[in-house]
């Protein structure tokens, strides 16, 4: 029990940089949700910049996209140009930028494949995901007309009747919010956790604490006991402090099914910064280096997890290192809770498989953190 009060202790001494990094993260999240959540409830028809590059055109298949797209949202002709594109999406030119590949149409009608690619802000998560299932709608109709005997021109005709009076629309309800505030939290997660529990152990391993602690009568292993009780109650204790916010301003769907699924989700990544924390403790023992690390860390964390930069307009080299990281996993289980409400056909193994990546990456960080440890004793003794 020493040892756990001699952890606060710590803790304490440390307020003021917690409480820094914390203040900022809550205002961030009630300006977040005060904007999210100002119309609560309704339902408004999105029409949006949407560019387009035609790598295709003359095919009534592709036309018949194009068509279909035209009549939700405002077409922009952009030119078919890496740099000119992405500056059009960075810029805010266009929300969406879809690129429809040559003989797309054709190989559609063939085999019911082809290349659509897009690029969109980092903001639009939602954007994303509606153009992206409004776009899978359309093809769908069609590719169920061509299964069903009917020629390509046929399966378009009755395709775009399909979908002539049907309303698209995304909610700003407090279900959408409460996802893109999760997703949202990767930064400070990594911020907050990893610096909060790496400068508390830290101080146990300045050599005049750590020979009292040798020395004191507590057994080995009840200290190692209490010490990660300590530590799991600081970093748990930062996972509810995050969890406040959308506690007073989305209650409800905060603990619906979907939204349980976020809160084990960061559950698991603050799991993981513990033992990223205990892996940095090991490695340094100068406060500086480990503010550096964790601002370090969570930026990257960051980046390959997609709250800061869409992961799909990154160099495809980053984009496989990315699923490196436990941002980009745990960044997959909150895609797939978002897709889940805004209606796209969503497969709950990825979300599963996110979590059993995150827990890998905690098993082996620890386990190395262990080996580092163990070496640097023996090389002591």
């Amino acid at each position: 029990m020493s040892t756990y009060k001699c952890f606060f202790k710590i803790v304490k001494a440390h307020i003021n940089t917690f409480l820094l990094y914390s203040s900022i993260f809550i205002a961030m999240a009630v300006i977040g949700g005060l904007f999210a959540g100002g119309q609560q409830g309704e339902l408004v028809r999105t029409s949006i910049n949407l560019g387009i590059v035609n790598r295709d055109a003359g095919h009534p298949v592709s036309e018949a996209l194009i068509s279909y797209l035209d009549g939700m949202h405002n077409i922009v002709p952009l030119h078919d140009e890496v740099n000119s594109l992405t500056d059009d999406v960075f810029f805010f030119r266009v929300a969406y930028a879809l690129i429809i590949d040559e003989n797309f149409g054709e190989n559609f009608v063939a085999n019911n494949t082809g290349e659509l690619r897009h690029l969109t802000t980092p903001e639009n998560v939602g954007i994303n995901l509606l153009i992206g299932r409004q776009i899978g709608s359309f093809l769908q109709t069609i590719q169920g007309y061509l299964a069903a005997g009917f020629d390509y021109r046929q399966a378009i005709y009755l395709g775009k009747l399909d979908h002539e009076n049907t309303v698209t629309v995304i909610s700003s309800e407090e279900g959408g919010f409460l996802s893109l505030y999760f997703s949202s939290l990767t930064f400070i997660t990594f911020t907050l956790v990893i610096l909060s529990l790496s400068l508390t152990m830290m101080v146990f391993k300045e050599k005049d604490l750590a020979n009292r602690l040798e020395v004191s009568p507590t057994p080995r292993k009840t200290r190692i006991l209490w010490f990660t009780a300590s530590g799991a109650s600081l970093a748990y204790g930062m996972w509810l402090l995050m969890l406040i916010p959308a506690h007073f301003l989305h209650h409800e769907s905060l603990f619906s099914p979907r939204g349980m699924l976020h809160m084990l989700n960061t559950f698991v990544l603050v799991t993981v910064c513990i033992a990223i924390a205990i892996l940095i403790t090991e490695v340094t023992s100068k406060e500086d280096i480990v503010v550096r690390i964790t601002t370090l860390l969570g930026i990257i964390a960051s980046v390959t997890g997609g709250p800061f930069v869409n992961v799909e307009t990154l160099h495809p080299a980053i984009q496989v290192i990315s699923r490196f990281s436990p941002a980009f996993w745990n960044a997959q289980g909150n895609g797939v809770l978002f897709s889940s409400f805004v209606g796209t056909e969503v497969n709950m193994t990825d979300f599963w498989m996110g979590i059993g990546v995150q827990l890998v990456f905690a098993a082996v960080l620890f386990a190395v953190a262990l080996v580092i440890g163990r070496e640097k004793k023996q090389a002591q003794a």
